[in-house]
């Protein structure tokens, strides 16, 4: 590191502190300081004040003050820099790749769009107080005017990228993930109900009667069992039960220096209707530094819980009570969430359900979601044999980024007999009222 003062250093080399944040901040590698980028200023000003003097950094989720605000050429593309992609997650009705890669120069443009019809029209952008009126502008009073901006915006970023793109789309395909981690595929055949509203409906070959229909899930699930096999729906929540239930302790220790409080509002079953409650974090939960901070502490919690499938089922029920607030801040409080996963400790074991523990406790919020839609075992006098995890596929259907962590996890960690079950449409049958 180069021996520089934050006043008179050039800040040639800069590193990302979060790539998700909409005012990125960048911290110089000689002098230590926290920039933001000039090109930034109108955005910074005008829209997200709040964001422009703090930063979160994305491995420790530490707040970061902002001591060099606004500093000219600091970001890739003001420094001719290739500018380097972080794709978004899928989301509802941002699905595309589109969307993912170019989210954030999407954001961007469309605001700075907004603005500048808003000076046009000699609409205010801010109150007598001085606050930033644009959020509420976008979303309330001129909510129409926004969404024909972010129209425009799209389809000129689609034909920007279709002739001169910014970000070169290298991911795998679903096949690549499959065949890289070894998961098997097993086709099963069945006739489509079309239309349908809501979700894929499905019926046996050769079965006429529409009352019968089933999901995706359900198809395979009995299937399943016709073949005398035990089968629990599963997917994400039943693992979010156990772990916080089983690593509360761990969570929650009073003696970790980065606990705080944290409210939570949760509504249906086992939730608080609105009303606030009030559980303990550190506040670098859920991140890799939590785990790289507290690794003596997490391997000594998981000897603490027990050698034996017993002593995990007696400390689930022993802590369900006290890990509930816990618990509702994680989404996984209802009591079909608690029975399921007490069954997957007494499906699993101990050694297996431990190192689900220290997989998601290593990096809780990358790893939460994306768990296989089935658990299915044969139930025998000596206990659960031939335990596997399935994942069920309609024709259509494509992994999530969330279910491809899950499989390369899986593939390096976790080792369970996975598989997916792929129901391809072999006949249509038209919906009869």
């Amino acid at each position: 590191m180069e021996d520089a003062s934050p006043n008179t250093c050039e800040h040639r080399e800069v590193e990302l502190l979060s790539p998700w944040e909409l005012i990125r901040k960048y911290t110089c590698v000689a002098c230590g300081g926290v920039l933001t980028c000039s090109c930034d200023a109108v955005l910074a000003t005008r829209v997200l004040r709040h964001q422009a003097l703090t930063g979160t950094d994305s491995y420790s989720a530490a707040r970061v003050a902002v001591t060099h605000p606004l500093t000219p050429n600091v970001c890739d593309d003001c420094r001719g820099l290739p500018p380097k992609p972080f794709p978004r997650s899928e989301q509802r009705g941002a699905t595309t790749k589109i969307h993912r890669y170019y989210w954030r120069e999407l954001w961007t443009e469309s605001h700075l769009r907004f603005l500048q019809w808003c000076d046009d029209e000699g609409i205010s952008t801010v109150d007598d107080a001085g606050k930033s009126l644009v959020l509420w502008l976008e979303h309330q009073q001129h909510k129409d005017q926004m969404k024909q901006i972010e129209r425009e915006v799209l389809a000129e970023i689609k034909q920007l990228h279709a002739t001169h793109p910014k970000y070169v789309y290298d991911e795998p395909s679903d096949a690549d993930v499959l065949k890289a981690n070894g998961v098997r595929v097993t086709d099963a055949k069945a006739a489509y109900l079309t239309p349908t509203r809501d979700r894929v409906l499905v019926l046996p070959l050769g079965v006429t009667d529409q009352t019968q229909a089933q999901s995706v899930e359900e198809f395979v699930a009995t299937r399943l069992r016709a073949d005398g096999r035990e089968v629990m729906f599963c997917e994400s929540l039943p693992f979010q039960a156990l772990y916080g239930c089983l690593m509360y302790l761990w969570v929650q220790d009073p003696a970790d220096p980065l606990i705080r409080p944290a409210g939570v509002s949760r509504e249906g079953q086992g939730g608080t209707d609105g009303q606030l409650i009030w559980t303990l974090l550190p506040a670098d939960y859920g991140r890799q530094a939590h785990a790289d901070r507290r690794q003596a502490e997490l391997e000594a919690h998981l000897d603490f819980i027990g050698s034996t499938t017993d002593d995990l089922l007696w400390a689930f029920d022993y802590w369900l009570e006290y890990s509930r607030p816990l618990r509702q801040y994680l989404w996984a409080y209802s009591a079909e969430d608690e029975q399921r996963a007490r069954t997957i400790i007494g499906v699993l074991g101990v050694e297996r359900v431990k190192t689900i523990l220290r997989w998601l406790a290593e990096s809780y919020w990358d790893r939460y979601v994306g768990w296989p839609d089935l658990l299915t075992w044969h139930e025998t006098p000596d206990g659960p044999r031939g335990v596997l995890f399935v994942e069920v596929k309609s024709s259509s259907d494509r992994l999530s980024d969330d279910q491809k962590t899950w499989i390369e996890g899986n593939r390096e960690t976790l080792g369970f007999d996975f598989e997916i079950v792929k129901v391809n449409r072999t006949l249509r049958m038209q919906v009869t009222e």
